[in-house]
């Protein structure tokens, strides 16, 4: 889970959070040297983006990606998702970013997510089996 700037037009930007789960599928799924695919989901917040004459509007929900993450070394990897939201922006969503790898577990991720309204600069944590 993580933390995200949310901006959408015409509102002061909100920051919000987010929390997921997902599966990395073995090396075995596809043959890409230093490639590997996910599928996540998760539920995401955007926090209140405020009118600029008052009064506030959020947008919330649930969304499901694939992400490819190509291993730059050991602990880089640079990211790719493409999925869609079922939430208050629905429709496709897209990203791009970066994760480092602390151990063995848990790793780092910045992400910068579009979605058909809400754009997202995110920083997560994943924890991972």
């Amino acid at each position: 889970g993580g933390l995200g700037m949310n901006s959408l037009s015409g509102f002061d930007d909100a920051m919000g959070f987010q929390v997921f789960g997902g599966y990395r599928f073995d090396d075995n799924l596809i043959k890409v040297d230093k490639v590997k695919l996910a599928v996540e989901a998760g539920y995401m917040t955007s926090g209140d983006f405020d009118f600029r004459f008052g009064g506030s509007v959020s947008a919330d929900g649930i969304w499901a990606a694939t992400v490819a993450d190509y291993a730059v070394n050991e602990q880089v990897s640079g990211l790719l998702r493409l999925g869609l939201d079922f939430g208050d922006d629905d429709g496709l969503l897209m990203g791009f970013g970066g994760e480092y790898r602390v151990d063995h577990n848990i790793a780092v991720r910045g992400e910068y997510v579009i979605r058909d309204n809400v754009n997202s600069l995110q920083v997560n944590i994943v924890y991972g089996l």
